[in-house]
């Protein structure tokens, strides 16, 4: 689960963390980046709208709080939390 690593990201926990958590945090940006940036192209049931001038440590905050939120979900692919936590946050107009 890569939870540990987006945290690791917001919270800017102390350099010896382990390496496993250091590279979970670089793969939540860079999934969450990408995820962010592909919303308005995504089929209109999948689609979602980030404002403009977000940012990638905002989209990362989302997706957080909706793994928070939604514990019992925790064993499902993040890919699909990811998505399902940003449509709920930034739903398209």
């Amino acid at each position: 689960m890569l939870l540990p690593g987006c945290i690791n990201h917001l919270e800017e926990l102390s350099p010896t963390v382990s390496t496993d958590v250091v590279y979970a945090s670089g793969v939540c940006l860079g999934m969450i980046s990408i995820l962010a940036a592909v919303g308005t192209v995504l089929p209109a049931d999948r689609r979602y709208c980030p404002p403009p001038t977000g940012t990638v440590t905002q989209a990362v905050r989302v997706v957080v709080k909706y793994l928070n939120d939604h514990p019992e979900r925790l064993h499902e692919r993040f890919q699909i939390l990811a998505v399902d936590g940003l449509r709920a946050a930034w739903p398209c107009k």
